[in-house]
């Protein structure tokens, strides 16, 4: 039989240590772990509670014992950290979920007509757009001058199952476009761009942390860099440099953020912009950033980058942000 006051008093030990160590170790929270398990075990047994197990006969349920409750509890606490310090920062991107929120959203409904997580979500993106005064696809059309390019082609890297591009090209039929995304995105473009324009719109796997290796004259961003730190977003922009030393330019398609949110009009308006901001540092350890972060971001990637063009379209969330090098 377990000694339990002499086992408690271990645990009560090695708690006290994993709670004041100010960097925890894999060795010390294996310890941590292994006691309480231990601990644990022995009071389901001394119960007459069934073992927790994988099989259809395991504990279904923890009982609601205070001393059990507060065991588990420590198990917990422990193999959580013992699980992430394992894991590390770079997998646990990958490896944490069991599916990805892409993953979710392309799973079929029971009962559901085809693609309707899809549809829902784009529903929610129109409806987070719509607090702009001007539609983002009026914005996409107007807050830029596409004519003034000629014949020349657009990169859209990040543009999932191309909107935005057939769009444009609709509008502007002196443009060819390369939508660019992760190879998963290729069916979502084959639905939703028309057969009338795909002479002049194109999908090509491609993950923007790589090099580009694809000749474009425009590469256009549309809402990605506000999903990524300074750091993530320097290497994306930077990978495009070598494009811009030959001719080319980059279009970001951005929120820019007052520098003041209190100063606005509308307390509302100031609450959405900051809830905003706190989203993107929750979700992605990101930020809205105001023009002087935008050029902030652009001094951290490469000292000659410059903004060329940026619109100031009233109303609008959104603007564009065009970026060269300086001469």
């Amino acid at each position: 039989m377990i000694e339990f006051d002499k086992l408690a008093l271990q645990i009560r030990h090695l708690t006290q240590f994993y709670m004041t160590t100010t960097t925890p170790s894999l060795t010390s929270l294996a310890d941590a772990a292994s006691q309480t398990a231990t601990a644990l075990a022995a009071k389901l047994e001394k119960g007459g509670f069934p073992a927790p197990s994988f099989e259809q006969d395991g504990l279904a349920d923890y009982p609601k014992d205070p001393g059990i409750i507060g065991v588990r509890m420590q198990l917990l606490d422990a193999t959580t950290d013992l699980y992430r310090l394992a894991l590390g920062p770079t997998d646990s991107s990958f490896m944490g979920p069991l599916l990805t929120f892409w993953d979710y959203v392309n799973r079929e409904v029971e009962g559901k007509p085809k693609g309707w997580r899809r549809a829902r979500f784009a529903e929610c993106m129109q409806v987070a757009a719509s607090a702009s005064v001007i539609k983002t696809d009026d914005l996409l059309k107007s807050a830029y001058d596409w004519n003034e390019l000629g014949e020349a082609t657009v990169v859209d890297i990040g543009g999932s199952g191309g909107h935005d591009s057939t769009t444009i090209s609709q509008a502007f039929l002196n443009l060819k476009f390369i939508v660019q995304d992760l190879p998963q995105l290729r069916a979502s473009f084959d639905e939703q761009v028309p057969v009338q324009i795909k002479s002049r719109v194109k999908f090509e796997p491609h993950d923007f942390l790589q090099a580009q290796n694809t000749q474009g004259d425009v590469y256009m961003l549309k809402m990605v860099l506000h999903d990524w730190p300074d750091e993530y977003a320097a290497n994306i922009l930077r990978l495009l440099v070598p494009h811009l030393e030959r001719g080319s330019r980059v279009l970001l398609v951005e929120a820019v953020a007052p520098p003041d949110t209190a100063a606005l009009p509308f307390a509302t308006l100031s609450h959405m912009l900051n809830a905003a901001d706190m989203h993107m540092l929750q979700f992605f350890n990101s930020q809205e950033r105001s023009l002087q972060d935008w050029t902030n971001l652009l001094v951290k990637t490469e000292q000659r980058l410059t903004f060329t063009y940026v619109s100031e379209v009233p109303g609008s969330v959104h603007q564009f942000l065009e970026v060269g090098l300086r001469t």
